[in-house]
């Protein structure tokens, strides 16, 4: 098991360098050029030269790439070429929201799924599993954004006044008492990694709200994630719900299936022990896939619900050729998804013993 980890953390390295420098080259493929998108019309040469200057844009393009990974090595992602603000603050201020709605959004996509899964694989070929798999297909087929449209528009505006009535934008209820931790624990001035830590569980308003003891501000974040998890997680239920229900039915057809049916076990403990514990690694690598999917899913739902999140400000650095805090969100985006399929690779040894001696 130890060698297995090794081997994963090994490959991990390599994985992270070649995100480094797809990151930077494609940062600079962008079309344009970042001081004539901030200045407009002023942007005379002599303005330009100074602007290059400052942010070390008229250095060659080795010399650029080695002072950003050594930066990045030190934790530092530079400054905003647009607003002059440290990219780590724009980070710990856009990522907790991003976080939550695919956390939300995952485990939505991954009970549902799953559930939905194994109700048709056990029904095969029945009225539910017809059922089931058409809205599977439609679930695949239907764009986020207008999803989303129509949800805010049923549970904020159809059902206004009704105990559904659901918020249809924003994060938390105006006026709602929710303190910076900076504050409340008098670290206004705190710099480096507890500052940029801190931050992250201020803007984690869950995580906030609950350390606080705030349980009328938590339930009320709650109520405002709900919609745009659920618009961005329909996609995933339905991959999901059609690999579990393949994954089941390959199962189904093996021997040892019969072998415990015929020693009489209760179906439901076939199912569940012996039948869904043996299609779990197929599962939990579509499960595993779909958190790089519910992340890219995020621009659009945070720009349907007016969530200021990761996605959103990833779009407008792109439209403003700032290279900095492009380089920053996806290098950080990449490594949540880097992290995440290195938990996926190390559930499969957990899953499967055959793995770990490999």
């Amino acid at each position: 098991m130890a060698q297995y980890i090794v081997k994963r953390l090994i490959l991990l390295v390599f994985v992270v360098i070649g995100v480094l420098v797809v990151t930077f080259g494609l940062a600079r493929a962008i079309p344009g050029d970042p001081c004539t998108s901030m200045l407009g019309e002023k942007a005379t040469p002599e303005k330009c030269e100074a602007f290059k200057q400052r942010f070390g844009l008229n250095d060659s393009t080795p010399v650029q790439f080695v002072r950003y990974v050594t930066n990045i090595a030190r934790g530092d992602f530079g400054q905003s070429i647009r607003d002059s603000r440290d990219v780590t603050d724009i980070i710990a201020e856009r990522l907790p929201l991003t976080i939550e709605l695919t956390i939300t959004a995952s485990f939505i996509s991954a009970i549902s799924g799953v559930l939905l899964g194994i109700v048709s694989s056990v029904r095969h070929n029945g009225p539910v599993d017809v059922v089931a798999m058409i809205f599977a297909n439609v679930g695949v087929s239907m764009p986020i954004f207008w999803l989303g449209l129509l949800l805010a528009y049923l549970f904020a505006i159809t059902l206004g006044g009704t105990s559904f009535q659901l918020p249809p934008s924003a994060r938390i209820s105006p006026g709602a008492d929710l303190p910076n931790l900076l504050k409340l624990w008098h670290m206004e001035d705190a710099t480096g990694a507890s500052r940029f830590f801190t931050e992250l569980l201020s803007n984690s308003y869950l995580l906030n709200a609950a350390m606080q003891g705030k349980w009328d501000v938590f339930w009320d974040v709650i109520k405002h994630l709900i919609l745009p998890s659920v618009a961005v997680a329909t996609v995933s239920v339905s991959i999901i719900a059609r690999m579990t229900r393949g994954a089941m039915l390959d199962v189904f057809t093996q021997d040892y299936i019969r072998v415990a049916r015929a020693k009489g076990l209760g179906e439901r403990l076939v199912v569940m022990k012996h039948a869904f514990r043996n299609a779990l690694v197929p599962i939990v690598t579509v499960v595993g896939l779909q958190f790089g999917g519910l992340l890219s899913g995020a621009v659009l739902t945070e720009t349907t619900f007016s969530l200021a999140g990761m996605g959103t400000k990833l779009v407008e650095s792109i439209e403003a050729r700032d290279y900095p805090v492009v380089q920053g969100i996806v290098i950080v985006v990449s490594l949540l998804l880097v992290f995440v399929n290195l938990l996926v690779d190390l559930s499969y040894a957990y899953l499967n013993p055959r793995i770990r001696v490999q």
